[in-house]
């Protein structure tokens, strides 16, 4: 045997210029990508992300499908296929469009939870702030438009909270406007007057009794308007001295007795009314009247 011939082991191949077909070949020679088929591999990069030309792997009539342009990698896919799956079985609603006949509003209406019937909203688990109610008018005619736009009773229900936050804020707001009117005032006219305030107060008072215009005044607070006030003092003023100019009897005195006993036989006086913005006033004055009595010894 030649000795420069190579030796062998059992089973080996010989070595040779040619090339040597095994059955690990032969597999990776049948997988190769076929002339003329989509090449798959060229479908997603390195980062996992899909090329932009994927669609082409796809049936032609699945390419064009708008719901496929947020798919970007298969998690978006998966997440995608598995929120389908899960609406599988659940209640559908059909979105009316612009075509929709009233009964096909209606019951997308009934299906998103609107009640039978307008007065079927019910208020009851709605909380009213302090100092509020519920007009029945007004809540008829909200309650109308809500059915008539198709709101659920919890939209309804939402509704009517905001509204009624916002005629609180509103209430609040005209509150501490009035209040700060009426300081201002204070301010202005005891800084004009000083002492003799009580005085123009009463002119007022003569002013608003004499046209029967009281109370109206009282309770919008138009008093609290330093232009007002003093134009009902000036009014008040002008009717004392136009009742003696045309020789009308003059006043006769009045005792701070007497004036005292007027002030608490009248229940509407300002001095049993603390929120009456001439409460203050009305105070000073009783103890004014009640300085000026005779000294029990």
């Amino acid at each position: 045997m030649d000795e420069t011939k190579t030796i062998l082991a059992d089973g080996a191949a010989p070595v040779t210029g040619e090339a040597v077909t095994t059955p690990e070949t032969e597999t990776q020679n049948q997988t190769e990508t076929p002339a003329g088929a989509f090449d798959f591999s060229s479908l997603v990069d390195k980062d996992g992300f899909f090329a932009e030309n994927w669609r082409e792997a796809l049936p032609e009539e699945l390419r064009q499908e708008s719901c496929l342009d947020s798919i970007k990698n298969f998690a978006t896919m998966a997440k995608s296929f598995v929120s389908a799956q899960k609406m599988i079985g659940k209640n559908k609603i059909a979105l009316p469009s612009e075509n929709s006949s009233a009964e096909e509003w209606n019951s997308f209406y009934s299906a998103l939870g609107r009640p039978e019937s307008a007065d079927k909203y019910s208020v009851e688990g709605i909380e009213m702030p302090e100092g509020l109610s519920f007009d029945d008018n007004s809540v008829k005619a909200f309650r109308e438009f809500c059915f008539a736009n198709g709101l659920s009773q919890k939209t309804f229900e939402q509704a009517v909270a905001w509204d009624l936050k916002r005629v609180e804020a509103a209430q609040k707001a005209a509150l501490e406007a009035h209040n700060k009117e009426y300081d201002e005032t204070m301010a202005k006219l005891k800084e004009q007057y000083g002492s003799n305030l009580p005085a123009r107060i009463s002119q007022v008072e003569k002013a608003l009794s004499t046209f029967g215009i009281r109370d109206i005044f009282i309770e919008k607070g138009l008093t609290n308007n330093y232009q007002i006030f003093e134009a009902l003092a000036n009014i008040g003023a002008s009717i004392s001295e136009s009742r003696l100019k045309d020789g009308g009897t003059p006043q006769t005195f009045v005792s701070p007795q007497q004036q005292i006993d007027e002030i608490y036989a009248d229940k509407n006086h300002p001095i049993f009314h603390e929120e009456d913005p001439r409460h203050e006033h009305a105070v000073a004055e009783v103890k004014r009247l009640i300085a000026l009595l005779p000294q029990k010894k």
